[in-house]
């Protein structure tokens, strides 16, 4: 959720590195402490807007992590499902995962996945989950944090 804004978010779906997004990635093998991205590791942004006809539905698409020692297998489109909401002062997004799409988990290993994100708006400035801007978070699972699932 992002509240404090003024000014309406701006999303462009074939610009999603100038757009107000929420990039995220996971390791469903989480090897502590790897500092280069295996196939196990994914990178997705989220645009709260910007899809569809009238470009008011959320985007959701995978990305490949640079520097990894080998890409990840790609998600299936329609795989992953996203909702936005447009509020008065911001947006909220929400994101669902299928059991598909994490690619590489097992669930008789520990249930653990590597996990971060980083939220990009360009009214807000940058929020990231485990670690600042001065990590290579982006391509390096090292400073990631790790996601305990429960049952």
């Amino acid at each position: 959720r992002a509240s404090g804004r003024r000014r309406p978010v701006g999303c462009d779906e074939g610009r999603y590195g100038a757009s107000d997004a929420v990039h995220f990635w996971r390791e469903t093998r989480h090897p502590y402490g790897a500092p280069r991205a295996s196939r196990f590791c994914h990178r997705f942004y989220l645009l709260p807007t910007g899809g569809g006809q009238r470009r008011d539905e959320p985007v959701i698409e995978q990305l490949m992590i640079n520097r990894a020692r080998e890409d990840a297998r790609r998600v299936r489109p329609g795989e992953l499902k996203a909702r936005s909401e447009r509020r008065v002062d911001g947006y909220l997004v929400e994101l669902f995962l299928p059991a598909t799409a994490l690619g590489g988990f097992d669930p008789a290993e520990p249930p653990r996945l590597g996990f971060t994100y980083a939220v990009f708006d360009h009214e807000l400035g940058t929020q990231t989950f485990a670690s600042g801007g001065e990590f290579p978070y982006d391509d390096d699972p090292s400073p990631w944090g790790t996601l305990e699932l429960v049952r």
